[in-house]
Parts: structure tokens; sequence; C-alpha cells
């Protein structure tokens, strides 16, 4: 990536940033800087973006591929459900040996089967034909109050992503000093671009919600595929 290509990322990654985090960026004046990326003089506050991404021992065979792929569509259905509000469900998704070949169908039509079954507590394995392929059961549990949970087996990816994300506040940290030269207040927003494999944060809740370390005052999780933020807890 040539240096103008890298600064075109990072401002559009900041115009999203701004999108998600709206109101706590109205009427500030970010512009475009070295160290930190982006910086404000009123008031003092700089912006460094850094790239999400998995070293080759993390990226895995093709099993952990299939795995991340059916996460990945699992997160999207979730998605869909939400643009059309759905009621609070837990969603548990048990998947056949069959990878989808197009996974934004096969989540719009999960998305679609659990919005049908969200009244009642129910177990399903007589799906549709366009889900039995790939699913061999979904479990639909209504939840009291606001918010969904969707769920497949993955915690060894989400430990993994985790460690991946700590990595990447890691290698901020030998220039936060400098950065601290140019502005009161850092925050660090890491980008996860979903384009390919290891740029992936498939586990998005369960990762952010973890806590981090980091020197920053402020750190952010923008994944530019689902369109989320997400902020750290930090210490």
């Amino acid at each position: 990536m040539t240096r103008q290509n890298q600064k075109q990322r990072e401002s559009d990654t900041l115009r999203l940033f701004r999108e998600l985090v709206s109101p706590d960026l109205d009427g500030v004046t970010l512009e475009p800087s070295e160290e930190p990326d982006f910086v404000s003089t009123e008031p003092s506050l700089g912006v460094e973006i850094a790239r999400y991404y998995q070293d080759a021992e993390l990226r895995g065979s093709p099993a952990k591929r299939s795995s991340v792929e059916r996460a990945r569509t699992l997160e999207r259905a979730r998605q869909v459900y939400d643009d059309e509000f759905g009621p609070s469900v837990a969603v548990s998704v048990h998947w056949t040996a069959r990878r989808p070949q197009d996974t934004d169908d096969v989540a719009r039509d999960l998305a679609g089967f659990v919005l049908r079954h969200a009244g009642t507590a129910s177990s399903h394995r007589e799906l549709p034909a366009c889900l039995a392929t790939y699913i061999r059961c979904v479990g639909v549990t209504p939840l009291e109050g606001r918010g969904s949970t969707w769920h497949t087996p993955m915690a060894k990816w989400q430990g993994d992503e985790a460690v991946a994300l700590q990595a990447v506040l890691d290698s901020k940290e030998p220039k936060m000093s400098a950065y601290r030269d140019q502005a009161q207040e850092l925050w660090l927003v890491v980008e996860a671009a979903g384009e390919i494999l290891h740029s992936q944060i498939i586990g998005f809740d369960a990762v952010t919600g973890q806590r981090y370390q980091s020197s920053a005052d402020r750190v952010y999780v923008v994944d530019r595929f689902i369109r989320r933020c997400a902020r750290l807890r930090i210490g």
C-alpha cells in the first residue's frame, strides 16, 4: 500500500468512526498529521489509526477458515435481525460440515427464520431447505430487556482474536510518548477491515468486551464490514 493510499484509508476509517461515535466528536476538527495520524488543537486531541490483523499462526488451517466464515455469517445474521428490530433473543446455531457458498444469503435467511420464531423458546431441527444444507439445528430463546446474543462454538477463536488485538495495541506503545508531544489526549482507533481472513474479528462482542492494556486515553475498535464500533476497557 502506497503512502497516499494509506492516508486515504485512514481518512475513510476516521470518517466511519465519527459516524459511529457521534456526538463524542461533534464540533471537533481533526487535521491529518503524521504522529499521530490526526490532530485537533481545540480540544487538544490526537487520533491514531491502527489496523487489526492476525499473524500466520493464528490464521490457521482450512478447518479454522471454515469456523471464521461461519462465525462471520452468524454475525451478519445478527446485524440483519437487529436492523429488523427483532425482539431480544438468545440464538444458538449448530453447523453442518458444508460451508455456505453465499454467506450473505444464508445470513439473511437465518435472520428471517429467527424473526419468525422469536416469540417462544424452541429448538429447530426441521429447517427450510435454504438453511438445512449448512445448519443442523437452531435454538431460539426469548430474553427480557434489550439486546440479543447469537452464539456458535468459537471460544478458541475469541481467545486468539483477543491476543491479536492486544498485540496491535502493544505495537503502538513505543510511539505513545511522541504522540503526547502533539496532543494532551490520545485516542487509538483499531480498524478491523474484514476484507481478508486475518483482518476479521469474528467474535466482535466477546472480544471487545474484554479488558486490554494501553497507555492511550481511549481505545476503540471499528469493524468496517459490519459497521460497528466498540470502546475497549483499558487497565
